[in-house]
């Protein structure tokens, strides 16, 4: 557990790093903070948060109280590249947990108007372009959508409450990702360090027309780009 200690999230110290936070160890990896950014937005909006209230956990959370109900929580089971394709896709899942004191007849017309609703915020053009802000290379998302309305959530021995999934798809181009890093002063080769300098232009003609003696003047004008991530 103390080695775990390392992994500390921070604030972001680098102005580029569009994500937020970051450790001292890995920085930050393609699809790390799309569930959080997922979650952040739609607490954002009024009408999911009078829905769920604070109960959107961007985890898989196991020790709700039965008062806690309806809840969201939102995690990923599973992504990966698949061939020479260089995306990385995967699925959100969201589950949507609704309290026991739910009606029979309502047990299919709630889930149903409550997944239709989160598909039409999938389907915002304004939605999508807010998540790809804050998670660089992302391609895709809600492109790939299941509904699952037969499940159920135990709770102790003898409490199940019912329950809808979402799996919703997401891509993430890592041609996308690959420039972003070069953005934030890192490269594929050392994607955990910052060792390039953002590039600067030596504007020595500037400095030339100060000089009094211009045979004097010797002006390099181009690119200087440092290794050294200290200067």
């Amino acid at each position: 557990m103390e080695r775990l200690d390392n992994l500390n999230y921070q604030p972001a110290e680098h102005a580029s790093t569009i994500e937020g936070v970051e450790t001292d160890l890995f920085l930050t990896g393609p699809q790390e903070f799309l569930i959080r950014t997922f979650c952040d937005l739609l607490k954002a909006q009024p009408l999911w948060l009078k829905l769920f209230g604070d109960n959107i956990d961007p985890y898989m959370r196991m020790d709700y109280s039965a008062r806690n109900f309806p809840s969201m929580r939102v995690y990923c089971d599973k992504w990966g590249r698949n061939f020479e394709t260089w995306y990385n896709n995967g699925d959100l899942q969201i589950d949507i947990i609704w309290p026991a004191s739910i009606r029979r007849t309502e047990l299919q017309q709630i889930p149903m108007t409550i997944a239709s609703a989160l598909e039409q915020q999938l389907s915002s053009p304004k939605f999508f372009e807010a998540l790809c802000a804050k998670v660089p290379g992302l391609n895709e998302f809600g492109k790939r959508l299941d509904v699952d309305m037969s499940k159920f959530f135990s709770y102790g021995e003898d409490d199940a409450y019912p329950f809808t999934r979402l799996k919703v798809g997401f891509r993430i181009d890592l041609a996308a990702w690959a420039r972003y890093l070069e953005s934030d002063n890192r490269t594929k080769d050392e994607p955990f360090q910052r060792t390039l300098k953002d590039l600067r232009l030596l504007v020595g003609v500037i400095e030339g027309l100060r000089s009094e003696d211009p045979d004097a003047v010797d002006v390099t004008v181009g690119i200087q780009q440092s290794t050294n991530p200290d200067e």
